[in-house]
């Protein structure tokens, strides 16, 4: 069964995750048996799934799109950082409505209080990318980014510089 493939081990780790996009690239049919993963308790299991989804989205957007609802609704809702992450890099690359795009810029826009360092840096990062696409964002985001500059963590600093396309001062 293509979900024991991810099970095991800590939730630091991604196991076989990758191997299990991969099949399911070669095999799209099995992507919803990967989406049960999310029915579970197991935040292993979750966690690894969010990888290899994540991964199958990276590699061909297109698989993704008859879950965008799923995506949007509940995959947002996990509050873990190995799930919040993934969908960070899952959401522009949706075919979002304005109204959808909205909404996970709403999303990640919370998610820029996470407690995990990273979720709030790939937080900033998806709304730059909304923005992009939105100019009703854009100035939303860029204010966030600004802020990040002051307030942000190292990573949260280091990507607003780079989104902004401001160098690095010299270093005190």
């Amino acid at each position: 069964m293509l979900l024991d493939k991810l099970r095991g081990g800590t939730r630091q780790t991604l196991g076989r995750s990758k191997a299990v996009a991969r099949q399911i690239l070669a095999h799209p049919e099995l992507l919803p048996e990967l989406l049960e993963a999310f029915a579970t308790q197991d935040r292993v299991l979750i966690s690894r799934a969010a990888d290899a989804l994540e991964a199958i989205g990276a590699g061909r957007p297109a698989l993704l799109l008859p879950h965008k609802q799923f995506i949007l609704t509940l995959l947002t809702q996990f509050d873990f950082w190995e799930v919040r992450e993934h969908v960070c890099l899952m959401l522009p690359r949706l075919r979002l409505t304005s109204d959808e795009r909205l909404q996970a810029f709403d999303t990640v826009r919370e998610w820029l209080g996470d407690r995990s360092s990273i979720v709030r840096t790939f937080a900033l990062q998806t709304m730059w990318d909304l923005g992009s696409e939105d100019a009703s964002l854009r100035e939303e985001a860029i204010a966030h980014l600004q802020q990040a500059l002051v307030h942000g963590t190292p990573a949260m600093k280091a990507r607003a510089r780079i989104l902004l396309g401001l160098k690095r001062g010299p270093r005190s």
